[in-house]
């Protein structure tokens, strides 16, 4: 909730830049095509989000600005989970609402949040904070299985 509250207003943006020409680079391509071949003529290779904005065009008939801009915001609050699950593990404490807290509202977040183009973003922090919640879990664990 505190994501939408502080990142809310970008549902009802539109595209920004360069972002109409980069969504539709997943046009006529499959979903395996777009995992196993970087596009010739763009650098900036992001399967999965490449695969997302195909999920998002082949469910929805189209590129809608409101999902593609839910996407980011729904990853955001998923990685401010992570971060006080982290916290709340090495502190024992409530005061894990703290690191999460900042976590959500960080300036730098603004860019990566509200843009659709910078999807890889929150994609690549969520991906972090759940390999180190993941291996500290698998540390602190007596099991054989973690």
């Amino acid at each position: 909730l505190l994501t939408l509250g502080v990142y809310g207003r970008a549902l009802g943006f539109s595209y920004f830049l360069d972002e109409p020409y980069d969504l539709t680079r997943t046009e006529g391509r499959g979903y395996w095509e777009l995992i196993s071949q970087p596009f010739q003529d763009y650098v900036y290779y992001r399967p999965l989000t490449f695969v997302i904005w195909k999920a998002v065009h082949d469910l929805s008939g189209g590129y809608d600005s409101v999902i593609l801009h839910l996407i980011p915001l729904l990853v955001h609050a998923l990685s401010a989970w992570l971060v006080f699950l982290i916290a709340r593990r090495l502190t024992g404490s409530l005061w894990a609402l703290l690191p999460m807290l900042f976590f959500v509202v960080y300036p730098f977040s603004f860019q990566g949040v509200i843009m659709i183009g910078t999807l890889f973003h929150p994609l690549v922090t969520l991906a972090l904070l759940a390999m180190l919640l993941l291996w500290h879990d698998g540390r602190a664990g007596g099991s054989a299985w973690r």
